[in-house]
């Protein structure tokens, strides 16, 4: 198989796809590989379906799919027949989004309220917390997606003053989801006297220093700087650790509540969804509008009037 990936890797197909969906179908063949018990040229549709079913165990329906999509990728480009092809994992695929249901693994959205309660808990005295506070407070306050958090570099993040006074922070996030094709997104947010995003990130750099490197670092004993950049289940694990600390049930909240959560309490104020996708960065406004209808359902709700 060695030979195999080395006349994949370079070339054009594999380099159309993005930097993410490589290494996400690199992981996705080398897990299927790893489950197998036969060599993945006589693999069958019955390997694929045994092996969703155990990923369901475990992983939310999209993972799965795109396991699959990545495994099915490989067939294809070695040109091998394909058992991802197969109507059985077809209906095994459906069979799983069945069992998971699309609702029961979202995280919930954090309130400002919860998260200024999750910000105190960090504060101000330690390095790890002020790091912690600043992830939280960024994650929040820009909408950003846990690789994006993890991705950024020192340049990335830059505190300016408005010519009317205002402080403000930009954030130019060099790949995304919406943007596989690294083109660059920015995200622009006015600093606030509940989230204080202006404070915490300031604090976060004096601790942090100058160097170049990701902005978000991992941290050795005693707080000293490791210059390794964070993981993106750190974000996840920071945002449950904070949120159990204030009495949230950690279950139902991740790294993914600091994103909706920016969503639900713009909705909740009043913000267009053409305001809100200036910062999340949506490319349809399908998913806004789930978030604004989640917020509303109770205004001016048909039964209000005789209920």
């Amino acid at each position: 198989m060695l030979d195999k990936f080395e006349g994949l890797v370079g070339s054009i197909e594999w380099e159309s796809l993005s930097v993410q969906s490589r290494k996400s179908y690199m992981t996705a063949w080398l897990r299927f590989n790893d489950f197998l018990s036969v060599d993945w040229t006589d693999a069958t549709p019955e390997d694929v379906v045994a092996w969703v079913y155990r990923l369901a165990q475990t992983d939310m329906t999209s993972t799965i799919e795109t396991r699959v999509a990545g495994v099915s990728y490989f067939y294809r480009m070695f040109e091998k027949g394909n058992p991802c092809a197969s109507l059985k994992v077809k209906a095994a695929l459906r069979v799983a989004r069945r069992r998971i249901g699309k609702g029961s693994q979202k995280k919930r959205a954090l309130s400002s309220a919860e998260v200024m309660a999750i910000l105190q808990h960090y504060g101000i005295t330690s390095t790890s917390g002020i790091r912690n506070a600043a992830i939280v407070a960024i994650g929040f306050s820009c909408a950003l997606r846990r690789s994006e958090i993890v991705g950024l570099n020192l340049e990335d993040v830059n505190i300016s003053r408005s010519s009317d006074g205002l402080l403000f922070v930009e954030v130019n996030i060099r790949q995304s989801k919406t943007d596989q094709d690294a083109r660059g997104q920015k995200v622009v947010v006015p600093d606030g006297p509940r989230i204080r995003l202006v404070d915490r990130l300031s604090r976060w750099l004096h601790e942090r220093g100058k160097a170049d490197g990701p902005f978000f670092q991992t941290l050795k004993r005693g707080g000293r700087l490791r210059g390794n950049r964070i993981h993106s289940s750190d974000v996840g694990r920071i945002v449950k650790e904070g949120a159990e600390a204030v009495g949230l049930d950690v279950d139902r909240v991740g790294a993914h509540s600091l994103r909706v959560g920016f969503v639900t309490e713009a909705a909740r104020n009043g913000a267009s969804a053409a305001k809100i996708m200036d910062v999340t960065r949506h490319k349809t406004p399908n998913m806004v509008n789930e978030y604004i209808r989640d917020v509303n359902r109770l205004e001016n709700h048909a039964g209000a009037a005789f209920l």
